[in-house]
């Protein structure tokens, strides 16, 4: 998403950002099963980009432009999440730059910080996800999550593999791309289809907030939620490996809510 427009000194390319965002809004908008964080990273990292490159005149370096990048990126990720923190260290971790990560430490504190704010005057302080129920650690519940992360961890290398297979070969692929993203979200509608047939409702489309929140209180049985997983991975892959814009975090909960519910 972002890596591919970079331009020298570490810039987000600006003439990319308005198709790539009403792309998103489409994918996300009309049922792709895809994710905020990824336009949400990207529009943050945009802005972050575009104020370092008006303040040059100032005297700011290109290190000065990739920390603000970063720091702008944390705070599209906090805004998503609810959760400053989390924008922090997701976004430190995008550049794989241990150097880059220390010195932008403190700008995308403040952003992801200031984002935060910002958004809960609009919606409240409430947490993204409410779990009503209180847990006790014991020796078996450590046992059942050592077994849960290696179910997650193998389901999760083999859904990676199928993904990267299927967008490689849809990128080889000589069709159009715009006939490429709508067999996509013929499929993704499709598997909505099966969803609502089979579990009564199309909860592997869109963002799915809905759905992992309806698994943490739940709502579903151990073969409902293993179905959800299966078809939230095929709808997943059908919207992204297609070509179209969004991010891969938050429907990566989800599928792991599901297995965690299974």
């Amino acid at each position: 998403y972002i890596s591919r427009d970079l331009e020298a000194g570490g810039r987000v390319a600006a003439r990319w950002v308005p198709g790539k965002m009403l792309a998103a809004i489409a994918t996300l908008g009309l049922g792709g099963s895809a994710g905020l964080e990824g336009p949400s990273i990207y529009m943050g990292s945009s802005i972050g980009s575009y104020c370092a490159r008006r303040l040059k005149t100032l005297g700011f370096t290109d290190e000065d432009l990739r920390r603000l990048m970063v720091a702008g990126a944390a705070a599209g990720i906090s805004a998503v999440f609810k959760a400053p923190l989390t924008g922090v260290v997701f976004a430190l971790e995008v550049p794989y730059r241990d150097d880059l990560a220390r010195e932008a430490l403190v700008p995308a504190l403040v952003a992801s910080v200031t984002s935060y704010l910002v958004l809960v005057q609009f919606l409240g302080v409430e947490p993204l996800f409410s779990v009503a129920q209180r847990f006790t650690l014991d020796a078996r519940s450590l046992l059942d999550s050592v077994l849960l992360g290696l179910l997650i961890g193998l389901s999760a290398r083999i859904f990676a593999s199928a993904y990267h297979a299927v967008r490689s070969r849809v990128r080889r692929h000589p069709a159009p791309f715009w006939v490429k993203t709508s067999v996509g979200g013929l499929v993704t509608g499709l598997v909505g289809l099966v969803a609502l047939e089979v579990l009564g409702t199309p909860a592997v489309l869109g963002v799915g907030y809905g759905g992992i929140q309806s698994l943490m209180s739940g709502e579903y049985a151990a073969g409902q939620a293993l179905v959800l997983f299966l078809l939230k991975a095929v709808a997943t892959i059908a919207t992204l490996g297609s070509g179209a814009a969004g991010g891969i975090f938050i429907p990566m909960i989800f599928l792991g809510a599901s297995l965690g519910a299974f």
